[in-house]
């Protein structure tokens, strides 16, 4: 076996066990008869939940980083230029109940990344590296 074979197994093996833990997991959470998982169902899962350090995108328990996050900075520069605001306004709160505000915001979200004021433009998205799956 050469020696690139070699330094690729670990990272198999490891991406392996990763994938056996996320389908196990997710085996489990289609089958849970709540829409939501509370702190207890987590932790009964194995999932753990940590902050982010979002300059850096390293987690605040020490962990590795698995993100590079953009620089705010140009963030903040991108949404200055396009202003996708100007296309898409938050709802009126009169109108809001937790849940629909919560699909409000999410799809105001995705219409910020993907919309510029002027629509022959690109919107934030684009402006990066960044993928949008859906």
């Amino acid at each position: 076996m050469d020696s690139h074979s070699e330094e690729v197994k670990p990272h198999f093996e490891e991406a392996k066990r990763s994938f056996e833990f996320a389908r196990r997991v997710l085996i489990k959470i289609i089958k849970h008869p709540s829409p939501y998982l509370s702190n207890k169902d987590m932790m009964d899962l194995g999932i753990r939940c940590t902050g982010l350090d979002l300059e850096t995108g390293k987690p605040t328990d020490g962990g590795v980083a698995f993100i590079s996050p953009y620089p705010l900075s140009e963030i903040d520069r991108i949404l200055h230029e396009k202003k996708p605001w100007k296309v898409y306004a938050l709802p009126p709160k009169k109108d809001s109940m937790n849940m629909c505000a919560a699909m409000e915001i999410s799809g105001l979200l995705e219409e910020y990344l993907v919309m510029a004021e002027d629509e022959r433009v690109e919107g934030l998205i684009e402006q990066t590296k960044w993928k949008m799956r859906r």
